[in-house]
């Protein structure tokens, strides 16, 4: 009885410190242990019941299955493992494509979708997923320390995901501002359904464009998309360049 409360009590003196880290900001978690993030779920926008805004001769479905399946031809290349939302015209309900990334052990839930706006512009949408506060009294009874145990854990989990997902969707941004969509790109927090369940680091890259442009669809445009997502996915997974993310910058996001 005595090694168990010792050992439980081990547990979460680590678990309150490596949260303690990751709240503040100090290191992510993921570059704190040296995890490389190598599975990637791609989820391309829209399906057989919904066609998409059209531009040019393309309906958006198509469009984002393109870009999914070409950015997989990129990551494969390079050792990844990409699965896909869906590799054609079928329909997949968000609870599905929740439970395939979760499923698959995806280390980032990367959504692609093309809409029609006032303005030409990419919103990179992230999570803001609920982090509750746990209290751990020192009088706990040993009994009571599993519930303890797993509220922590669920809250650990939820602010790294927050956390990750900033840090995917910032260097997302960085390399967007290579593409013909460089002139305005927004980060913020979304309230898709995708992102207020997000199970792993998740962003929603939305390309918005007017009707003028149904040319930054077209071939050389799609062939920049391509290569500056995938390149955003593996600048993030190898190693993150030795980046951090503040309380500065986590606070510019509305």
């Amino acid at each position: 009885m005595r090694s168990l409360l010792i050992a439980n009590i081990i547990l979460l003196s680590c678990l309150l410190q490596v949260q303690q880290e990751t709240c503040l900001g100090a290191e992510i978690l993921p570059k704190k242990f040296g995890i490389k993030a190598k599975i990637i779920y791609l989820d391309p926008w829209y399906d057989e019941k919904e066609k998409g805004p059209l531009f040019g001769q393309k309906y958006g479905k198509d469009i984002t299955l393109e870009i999914a399946q070409r950015i997989k031809n990129f990551l494969e290349m390079d050792g990844f493992k990409v699965f896909l939302s869906r590799t054609g015209d079928q329909w997949v309900s968000l609870d599905k494509r929740l439970f395939q990334a979760k499923s698959q052990g995806a280390d980032m839930h990367v959504s692609i979708k093309v809409s029609k706006a006032k303005k030409d512009c990419i919103k990179i949408l992230l999570p803001r997923l609920f982090i509750k506060e746990v209290e751990f009294p020192s009088t706990k009874k040993i009994e009571d320390l599993g519930a303890e145990v797993n509220e922590m854990l669920d809250s650990l989990e939820a602010a790294s995901i927050n956390v990750e997902s900033i840090f995917l969707g910032k260097t997302i941004s960085e390399r967007m501002s290579k593409t013909v969509f460089s002139k305005n790109i927004e980060l913020r927090r979304g309230t898709n359904f995708i992102l207020k369940n997000a199970q792993v680091p998740t962003v929603m890259v939305d390309f918005q464009l007017s009707s003028r442009n149904n040319h930054m669809f077209d071939s050389a445009s799609l062939e920049q998309i391509v290569q500056q997502l995938a390149d955003a996915i593996k600048e993030y997974s190898e190693g993150r360049n030795s980046k951090q993310i503040t309380n500065e910058n986590k606070n510019v996001l509305p």
